[in-house]
């Protein structure tokens, strides 16, 4: 376009369709959230057997999951987003 408007139709730059995009993530995904929940079912039985009770066990399980999924799938939603952008 004039002004330089648009300057992904002017470079020719496509983004990527819905269906490449879920075959690439999906994996990926599928590998981040099944090691947080390991985690976590690490850490909930390990605190489990050192006494807890086990709603607190449970907590510990879940938060274990939280913080290790939690930054992994925001990296994994930057990945996706800059993978429309123009290169």
């Amino acid at each position: 376009m004039r002004n330089g408007t648009d300057l992904a139709a002017d470079a020719g730059c496509t983004s990527p369709s819905l269906a490449v995009l879920t075959a690439t993530v999906l994996p990926w995904l599928a590998v981040i959230l099944m090691t947080g929940l390991l985690a976590g079912a690490v850490v909930g039985w390990i605190s489990r057997r050192g006494g807890d009770n086990p709603w607190l066990a449970l907590r510990h399980g879940l938060l274990t999951v939280v913080a290790s999924v939690g930054p992994l799938l925001a990296v994994l939603t930057l990945v996706v987003n800059l993978a429309g952008q123009c290169r």
